[in-house]
């Protein structure tokens, strides 16, 4: 049995090591991740779902309202790249105010969060 020349054996070795060499690089190309250009937050019904998850992650003790009560009474408005999210109106003879959650439309990050008076 002929061994293999040591001039093959660098080639193969160059061969390898370039092929593994792409194969890294495409993996990482793929696995890279940027907004698409509309925004991960498109509409309303999005901006309102992410505002009631924010919302009960802040008090988990609260008995959790169904998406369809939170959607019949919220509102959501886009400002160039900020939806605010508001309660339509109190419910008549409650004390205190009303909570509003700013989201960055682009890439979905809180703004800011305000209970009002």
């Amino acid at each position: 049995m002929k061994t293999p020349s040591a001039k093959m054996m660098y080639v193969s070795m160059a061969l390898f090591t370039s092929l593994f060499l792409f194969a890294n690089c495409e993996a990482r190309e793929k696995t890279w991740w940027s907004p698409p250009p509309e925004g991960v937050i498109r509409d309303k019904v999005a901006a309102i779902s992410i505002a009631r998850a924010i919302y009960f992650s802040m008090n988990p003790s609260l008995e959790k309202s169904s998406e369809k009560v939170w959607q019949d009474g919220m509102n959501a408005e886009r400002h160039g790249d900020i939806w605010k999210v508001q309660q339509k109106a109190l419910p008549a003879g409650s004390l205190g105010g009303g909570l509003e959650i700013d989201l960055d439309a682009k890439d979905g990050r809180v703004v800011q969060i305000i209970f009002t008076q």
